[in-house]
């Protein structure tokens, strides 16, 4: 089945005197208020690639729920060459959006057929499916992603970065108690900001992302979450 919607969105952004252009090429596929049950045989969506690039960073994202538990198991191929696959349990009959990432390396021509792929097991598929709009996501840049953890916190709460100390990653977990705008940022001890790890609006739920402190010092670090008029700050140490 064809994709509905493709676009590609090329990002500028000036260090010193040199500028560089991170290329995005995100296709959605599926429709709104509109559910894709998943038979074991799976179901599949095909874009055709609009760039050409080295793949640094794919990310899908897929909106699933289940009536019972089970497994769904997400592929990503280009050219018939698997590129990426994960394995999403799902547990609720309660659509939620499931954000998976991989760092693979892969020269793209325009014109490549692409593939999300997503099917059962053999012999027991979940009673479920995907709804919505989803989307298969390619860049030539490392990307952080946020993970989807679970549903229905009590509170806005910044928690404390594990491990810590760290070298040189370590993950953030954060919790949305209502549908709000989140900023996510990481700051020096002098109070420099240092890396945006979160900026968009996300639904009620427990999230967790990664911290890579490769580039820099060993030092205490800041980080600060922002959301619906809750702020907080907690200390990370990197240790090399």
């Amino acid at each position: 089945m064809k994709h509905i919607i493709s676009f590609i969105m090329s990002i500028l952004f000036v260090i010193g005197s040199q500028v560089f252009a991170q290329i995005e090429e995100i296709h959605e596929f599926g429709a709104t208020n509109t559910q894709h049950y998943i038979y074991s045989d799976g179901k599949t969506w095909e874009f055709i690639a609009q760039n050409t690039m080295t793949v640094k960073t794919v990310e899908v994202k897929s909106v699933l729920a289940s009536n019972s538990k089970g497994t769904f198991h997400i592929e990503l191929s280009i050219q018939d060459s698997l590129i990426a696959k994960w394995d999403q349990y799902v547990v609720t009959a309660q659509y939620l959006p499931y954000y998976h990432t991989k760092q693979v390396a892969y020269s793209l021509t325009q014109g490549d057929t692409i593939v999300y792929k997503i099917y059962g097991n053999l012999f027991y598929t979940p009673e479920g499916g995907l709804l919505g709009i989803n989307y298969v996501k390619l860049t030539d840049e490392e990307i952080t992603h946020v993970e989807f953890v679970d549903s229905a916190p009590s509170e806005f709460l910044l928690s404390q970065n594990y491990p810590n100390p760290f070298n040189p990653v370590t993950t953030i977990e954060f919790s949305v108690k209502q549908k709000s705008p989140v900023s996510l940022k990481v700051f020096d001890i002098s109070g420099r900001e240092l890396s945006i790890l979160v900026d968009q609006v996300y639904t009620p739920g427990n999230y967790k992302v990664r911290f890579n402190g490769e580039s820099l010092p060993s030092g205490v670090y800041i980080y600060r979450i922002q959301m619906n008029g809750f702020q907080q700050v907690q200390k990370m140490t990197l240790i090399k």
